[in-house]
């Protein structure tokens, strides 16, 4: 006996998609993607922007006269 997660069997009321996959409703799409994605973006926009601060100080220093 196979488990119910093994089988193979098509999905009667899904129509394949143009790439095999099945076709989707316009409006059911994810447009936010993973929860916690724009968590993760807003932390890596502050990091480059951190890390822009601490270089434009560096060379500002690095060119001041003496």
């Amino acid at each position: 006996m196979t488990s119910p997660l093994l089988r193979r069997e098509p999905i009667d009321d899904v129509e394949p998609g143009p790439g095999g996959g099945p076709k989707k409703t316009p409006g059911t799409e994810s447009e936010a993607g993973a929860p916690g994605s724009h968590v993760v973006n807003l932390f890596a926009v502050l990091l480059c922007l951190l890390i822009a601060f601490v270089l434009n100080q560096g060379m500002r220093n690095a060119a001041r006269p003496r």
